[in-house]
């Protein structure tokens, strides 16, 4: 299958914000891995093994690795959380 450009149920590009991808699917075979990569930045997603239909699996992986920024952004604060508390824990364990 030639590659195509699907902008419709995908999830804006985490690195450069771009909502678009082209897709290539893995055409039925299992030696072709599918994948999609963003129309500007070209970060990359692959999928080893296609569902069926192709797209609709590829399109998935894509969304998995590009989740939605408020998602990225409660992990980030999440994160941010539990260093604070492990630098509280350090501080009082050592006596700063």
């Amino acid at each position: 299958m030639p590659e195509e450009i699907i902008k419709k149920d995908v999830n804006a590009c985490i690195k450069c914000g771009t909502r678009g991808i082209i897709v290539h699917d893995c055409g039925y075979t299992t030696f072709n891995p599918g994948w999609a990569k963003c129309i500007k930045c070209g970060k990359k997603a692959e999928e080893s093994i296609c569902g069926d239909p192709p797209i609709k699996s590829i399109k998935a992986k894509w969304n998995a690795v590009n989740p939605k920024p408020k998602i990225v952004i409660a992990r980030i604060d999440e994160k941010i959380k539990r260093l604070r508390e492990e630098k509280k824990r350090i501080k009082k364990l050592f006596e700063l």
